[in-house]
């Protein structure tokens, strides 16, 4: 960074990874303090996606959710065809207590992405929320599914939790 001059994309380059680092180092002002700079970088908004999604999973974390949401809507925006920021989205709006809006994000993430289990693990919780319990068992349904097609042990977390619950 003390080099003179250096290009706009290794810029964006360096700002975003120090922001991870400081991220991963549990340093979020100074991990802010990057992705801001490296949104600042004038490349095009598609190529900057990554330090948004980062920035507003950061705001989020420390419960800025009102400048998260603004983000993420700004990252469905760049690129409509990003699932990952429609689940993100849904994250935020559920933290924030709209479980409608967290609903209908995490179906868009769905529709973009059939085997996002995640998504579907979220939108079973939000469903469950709302009372639709119907709705809310299959989404998880699917969850558990896809948890268990990639090998991943939330898929026997999850069934427990429906059992403990008296849903399964």
């Amino acid at each position: 960074l003390r080099s003179s001059p250096i290009e706009p994309p290794v810029l964006y380059e360096l700002h975003y990874h120090l922001g991870s680092t400081y991220r991963q180092l549990q340093n979020p002002l100074e991990a802010e303090k990057h992705y801001i700079q490296a949104i600042a970088q004038p490349l095009s908004e598609q190529m900057k996606l990554g330090a948004y999604t980062n920035l507003g999973g950061l705001l989020q974390e420390k419960g800025d959710l009102s400048n998260a949401e603004k983000l993420f809507q700004q990252v469905v925006q760049i690129d409509p065809t990003f699932a990952i920021g429609y689940f993100n989205l849904g994250l935020t709006l559920k933290a924030m207590g709209n479980l409608p809006g967290a609903v209908a994000h995490y179906r868009q993430a769905i529709q973009l992405n059939p085997s996002y289990a995640d998504a579907y693990q979220n939108l079973g919780v939000a469903l469950l929320k709302l009372g639709r319990i119907p709705q809310s068992l299959q989404a998880f349904q699917q969850a558990i599914d896809l948890h268990d097609a990639n090998g991943s042990p939330e898929a026997a977390r999850l069934r427990q939790g429906l059992q403990s619950m008296g849903l399964r």
